[in-house]
């Protein structure tokens, strides 16, 4: 049976560390958008497998509010592949998590990271743009790392 009200939510956590490996800053962010792209690059994947799956994190300091019509961060400053793990948040396989790590000296020196997006290349400025999110500043130092943990969960 199908649900016409399903939903497709975000989940995105940061992790700031120091080069001590302790945690300097946390949070979680339920809010972000699934652009219009990112709606078109999932039935193409469900359709026939013609779009490259999802397999980067980028990160920014673009403050620009989120908009279904954006396509790339207002800002990137680095990008990262992703690793992507099937997850469960209420039925089983009902999430995919994509994990990236921004090691020290990524982007160099000192960025004030206010953004995020998913995309499909690993190639900076590349590829399809599927969700964006906005938050307060992370002050990343250049031997900090940053974890970007992005759980989708579609729930009905």
């Amino acid at each position: 049976m199908f649900n016409e009200n399903a939903k497709y939510e975000g989940l995105v956590t940061m992790e700031l560390r120091g080069p001590d490996g302790k945690v300097k800053q946390k949070f979680e962010h339920k809010h972000n958008i699934v652009t219009n792209a990112g709606l078109a690059h999932n039935i193409q994947r469900l359709l026939n497998n013609t779009s490259a799956v999802v397999n980067a994190v980028a990160i920014g300091t673009g403050t620009t509010a989120e908009a279904a019509d954006q396509t790339a961060l207002a800002s990137e400053s680095a990008r990262v592949a992703a690793e992507a793990t099937v997850a469960t948040t209420n039925v089983s396989g009902d999430s995919i998590q994509y994990v990236a790590t921004f090691p020290a000296g990524t982007p160099s020196g000192t960025s004030a990271i206010t953004e995020a997006g998913l995309f499909n290349s690993t190639t900076a400025n590349s590829g399809t743009m599927t969700n964006r999110v906005v938050f307060g500043v992370i002050t990343k130092e250049a031997n900090d790392s940053l974890t970007c943990s992005w759980k989708l969960t579609v729930s009905g």
